[in-house]
């Protein structure tokens, strides 16, 4: 019977791209005790929050916030080595979760994830059966018929992909607000890809509460969001600038 040889599909997906943020904060350390320990003396009443509305489509409950707001609250309260942020049931303050077509973008974006994932089984299991056949020379017609037309219905899966991804990242290209701190002393909640980044935004507008300005330096957890010099949500910290008395 008659082989043939075919070639192996490669993986057109190399440039296929999706960051996922992790925020952690951390504390600079060197930050002047003496003038914390003046501080805690001479502080007033720790700020107060409760938690307001979550709009359901952001699928965290509330017990998930108030664990997300207790640890954003502890890094402050760390860093002035006293309590300065606090939650109160009966709290006029309140953080709020707006859901908006930001949130759902986050969701288009593991939807990609799942389907790049999925290609990449697909395609590994696909070039593994390639290798085998032509180690042996080659494969029976009926074979590589079959094969051909896997490699054809990838390479349609490809395209897909790499067409999904690039409206995606043209629809997020311009980077908004995550969150938001109000004259009021209220925050309002926009979107987040994680929960560790949303510990970073809600560590940032507490930041606001505490009369805290926006710092020039791209490592500080008070940075603005955007600009050349951005780093992402895990490389900012609250830093001994970001400490006012």
């Amino acid at each position: 019977m008659k082989t043939h040889k075919y070639p192996i599909l490669a993986n057109g997906l190399a440039s296929f791209l999706l960051a996922i943020a992790l925020s952690i904060i951390f504390l600079d350390m060197g930050i002047d005790r003496a003038q914390l320990a003046e501080a805690k003396v001479n502080k007033l009443k720790a700020i107060e929050y409760r938690i307001g509305s979550i709009d359901k489509r952001f699928g965290i409950s509330k017990d998930q916030v108030e664990q997300i707001v207790q640890k954003s609250m502890e890094a402050w309260n760390q860093a002035y080595d006293c309590e300065v942020l606090a939650l109160n049931l009966n709290a006029s303050k309140k953080i709020n979760f707006v859901f908006d077509q930001r949130q759902s973008q986050i969701r288009k974006r593991r939807d990609l994830i799942q389907k790049k994932e999925k290609y990449e089984r697909e395609l590994a299991a696909y070039n593994r059966e390639v290798v085998d056949w032509n180690a042996k020379g080659g494969a029976p017609k009926e074979i590589y018929q079959t094969l051909m037309q896997r490699k054809n219905a990838l390479e349609e899966q490809r395209q897909k992909l790499v067409e999904a991804l690039t409206e995606f990242n043209n629809s997020v290209k311009e980077k908004q607000i995550q969150g938001f701190h109000y004259s009021s002393g209220d925050i309002e909640i926009f979107y987040f890809s994680s929960k560790e980044e949303l510990v970073a935004i809600l560590t940032h507008e507490f930041g606001h509460a505490l009369r805290i300005k926006h710092s020039s330096n791209p490592q500080s957890i008070m940075a603005r969001v955007g600009g050349e010099k951005e780093v992402g949500w895990k490389d900012k910290k609250i830093t001994e600038k970001d400490i006012i008395f």
